[in-house]
């Protein structure tokens, strides 16, 4: 039974980006999320004025985790979210070309003042390359900085 809320409060020219990484149950273990709840929030706020609000809940077991609608049976899915700055055309385009490993899915959207990319599939790892290399385009388009691993992503 978990919860996570997050709330990013941006000043008018701050930049925000953040990802999840949600594994239902071990994979390698043959086990799947069969019991509990998971709760999720996530409030973006920019200048004072809502960017984005979303909320879900999982409950283990559902429907919901085998329906195409939901998860498809999948065991891994992945947010990024990049906020407060404007993605051109060119960067939205060279995201969209990254696309999912085989097997996963992927998206990216496009709003005024933000990102919103989605990854689904089975392999934790395969979600972490594929948000990473999302952020190498999105990082110097956003905050003009190299996009440099931190050294704390390799722990």
């Amino acid at each position: 039974d978990a919860e996570m809320r997050t709330c990013v409060r941006l000043a008018d020219s701050s930049i925000y980006f953040g990802w999840e990484i949600l594994c239902l149950g071990r994979q390698a273990s043959g086990e799947r999320f069969t019991q509990g709840r998971l709760r999720l929030g996530t409030d973006i706020w920019l200048d004072g004025e809502r960017l984005w609000t979303e909320q879900g809940r999982l409950h283990g077991g559902e429907p919901l985790l085998e329906s195409p609608i939901g998860l498809a049976g999948h065991t891994v899915c992945a947010t990024l979210v990049a906020a407060g700055g404007k993605v051109t055309n060119d960067v939205l385009g060279a995201c969209k070309k990254i696309g999912a490993s085989d097997g996963a899915c992927a998206g990216i959207t496009r709003l005024p003042n933000l990102v919103i990319a989605r990854w689904i599939g089975d392999s934790g790892e395969e979600a972490l390359r594929y948000l990473t290399r999302l952020w190498t385009l999105l990082r110097p388009a956003l905050r003009n900085r190299a996009a440099q691993v931190p050294r704390i992503w390799a722990t």
